[in-house]
């Protein structure tokens, strides 16, 4: 009888799927099934929720000049807006952040580069940067690789 009882028990736990990694004993005693995921986690359907709404980016530009021989750097990823100072390194254009590489190329509208060198086109490097930046309001349009600058190109705000 008691084969008989620890089957059919057996039988009832993997019908109903309850098993120590899914069964919570309350304070009172009794066994309360937990649900199968972490709560908040979404679920596997790839359907989004009913609060969901698509996102799309700040200031999107179609990227003029975007060959990988233009001036618009790679993919015609481009923002325009403001731009500020964030951290060494680190700057932001409109709600866009980003990073300055070795190679990013600065193009100022006018006068001289942020290092005191006047250079032909206005094309300068990053170097002070940051102080150039932080001296006076400067609007740009900004070209991306991922999220570091390829081209910042000054622009009359």
């Amino acid at each position: 009888m008691r084969k008989i009882l620890v089957t059919v028990t057996a039988a009832a736990i993997a019908v109903t799927g309850l098993s120590a990694c899914n069964a919570k004993v309350t304070d009172d005693g009794h066994t309360a099934t937990v649900p199968d995921g972490p709560a908040g986690v979404p679920s596997e359907t790839g359907v989004p929720g009913p609060g969901h709404k698509p996102s799309a980016p700040s200031h999107p530009e179609n990227g003029t000049g975007g060959g990988a021989g233009g001036a618009g750097g790679a993919g015609g990823n481009a923002r325009s807006g403001k731009l500020s100072y964030v951290a060494p390194g680190k700057f932001q254009v409109g709600d866009t952040v980003f990073f300055t590489a070795t190679d990013t190329v600065l193009i100022v509208e006018g006068g001289k580069c942020p290092d005191g060198a006047a250079r032909p086109n206005n094309r300068c490097t990053t170097d002070n940067m940051e102080m150039w930046v932080k001296s006076a309001p400067r609007f740009a349009k900004v070209s991306f690789s991922g999220q570091s600058a390829t081209v910042i190109r000054e622009v009359a705000g």
